[in-house]
């Protein structure tokens, strides 16, 4: 028996295989599919969703793929493998997405193929949406060049194709080699990591889709939990993946507070560093330095300014 008998699950909760069934609609990614629906209907162009490593962007981009509906849609989604895609593979491997099966000739006649392929979904009533995943890895100027080429191609004030990078924070690097692409950007996205109260709904909704006990990991857990993963989606799946296997190998389906932190032990994994400026504050700070700003009150920085003064 396997620890899916032993809990009486029906499928891996905690795989981080991307999966559609498992998506969360927690605040932030939620959020980010209703906003992304909404530019790709609308045609806005390009739009951007960033996140640091293990964020959701794989399974988000999953999601919104499967969402958008193949009556109103041509969608098609990119994953970049490896950084040493040129502008003609590109080329080439788009024209292949949007139906055209085998792209030939130069570059000037790939894109008058991909053109013409363009009009004919556009006079299908189709949109065309292109989810590119592991954006960051396109990091030559030659690359941004030609997504606004491609973005140019337009018929009667509306866009013919509509992009959305998924990436590492990286990506908004390689915008800046091609500062007018980077001001088409109609829409931006930074995936926060969850707090503690979503660790916790996270777990619970996995544990659910599963088929299992809401409570098989129990929710006082969370706490721990999102101590060690920070918050971040794929390391809370390794965590608490490793804690049900603990659990399957002592024969106890009553888990204890205490296999958590041998499992992060096993796993290598740290607490955050201390927050320096919760420290001062003497409250937890938002998480990303921007949002830090904008919450700061008047008192807080004359906090700040007297412990600098000390």
């Amino acid at each position: 028996m396997d620890y899916l008998g032993f809990y009486g699950l029906q499928r891996e909760p905690f795989s981080n295989v991307p999966d559609q069934r498992f998506f969360w609609n927690g605040r932030s990614h939620q959020t980010a599919l209703t906003k992304l629906q909404f530019a790709l209907s609308q045609r806005r162009g390009l739009a951007l969703v960033t996140g640091e490593i293990g964020a959701g962007k794989t399974t988000l981009a999953r999601c919104l793929f499967e969402t958008l509906d193949e009556k109103a849609f041509h969608k098609a989604l990119l994953v970049v493998i490896h950084a040493e895609v040129t502008a003609d593979w590109l080329l080439h491997r788009f024209a292949q997405l949007l139906g055209i099966r085998k792209p030939t000739g130069q570059k000037l006649e790939v894109i008058g193929q991909i053109y013409q392929r363009l009009r004919d979904i556009d006079q299908e009533g189709k949109i065309v949406a292109l989810l590119i995943d592991e954006a960051q890895m396109l990091g030559s100027r030659e690359l941004m060049e030609e997504f606004r080429g491609l973005l140019n191609i337009e018929a009667q004030n509306r866009k013919l194709i509509n992009f959305v990078f998924f990436g590492l924070p990286d990506v908004e690097h390689n915008l800046r080699l091609d500062e007018p692409l980077r001001q088409r950007v109609a829409l931006r996205i930074a995936l926060d990591r969850y707090d503690e109260q979503d660790t916790i709904r996270y777990i619970a909704h996995r544990l659910n889709v599963a088929g299992g006990a809401e409570n098989l990991i129990p929710a006082e857990f969370g706490s721990r939990i999102h101590h060690f993963s920070h918050g971040s989606p794929r390391v809370t799946n390794a965590l608490c993946d490793n804690l049900l296997l603990e659990g399957f190998l002592n024969k106890s389906r009553a888990l204890a507070l205490d296999m958590v932190e041998k499992v992060a032990g096993e796993l290598n994994l740290e607490p955050p560093a201390p927050d320096p400026l919760a420290e001062i504050l003497g409250r937890p700070t938002a998480a990303t330095p921007a949002r830090q700003i904008e919450n700061w009150q008047e008192a807080d920085l004359d906090k700040i300014l007297d412990f600098l003064d000390e």
